[in-house]
């Protein structure tokens, strides 16, 4: 390689954010994002999930 040349763009990356990802497979990881969020807010509103939270940080002091 000579100084001060540049190699021809032959390849172009086609990386970046959404590539290789189809309308579908980001629906699905929307949905599956929203149900995890779901099942969290269902548990952090439940009674077991604070004792359990209060006993991890009580066995942690």
């Amino acid at each position: 390689m000579v100084p001060g040349r540049r190699m021809p763009d032959t390849h172009q990356q086609a990386e970046g954010p959404g590539s290789g990802t189809s309308l579908t497979e980001g629906v699905g990881q929307v949905l599956i994002l929203i149900w995890a969020l779901g099942i969290f807010y269902h548990f952090y509103h439940s009674q077991g999930f604070l004792e359990l939270v209060v006993g991890i940080v009580k066995s942690g002091l």
